[in-house]
């Protein structure tokens, strides 16, 4: 996940099926350690203050699709998610403002 171009924190997707017009949830625990300098700081509190957070949630995942019982060989798909959150306090609910997804 980043700011501004600058990482905020990290995770790994854990394996899993998706079946056939099916929806599946996961949950994916995300962590990090970022140094901003002062600028980038006073921006983030800025967005903070305003519930109006800009993000960027990048995904690079390997897919394998199975069609009728051939499995076919597995790609890397790159996933970008422009979100804006209203908040990023811990233990409080993150709501989405609006998102944009390009893969």
């Amino acid at each position: 996940v980043e700011y501004s171009g600058s990482n905020l924190c990290t995770g790994k997707l854990p394996s899993f099926y998706q079946g056939h017009r099916n929806v599946t949830t996961i949950d994916v625990e995300l962590s990090g350690k970022s140094e901003f300098g002062s600028g980038l700081q006073e921006a983030l509190m800025d967005s903070r203050k305003s519930h109006k957070i800009p993000l960027l949630v990048k995904v690079r995942v390997p897919v394998g699709v199975v069609i009728g019982g051939i499995h076919l060989r597995p790609a890397t798909v790159l996933v970008n998610v422009t979100l804006v959150v209203d908040n990023l306090a811990p233990n409080k609910k993150i709501g989405i403002l609006s998102s944009n997804t390009t893969f």
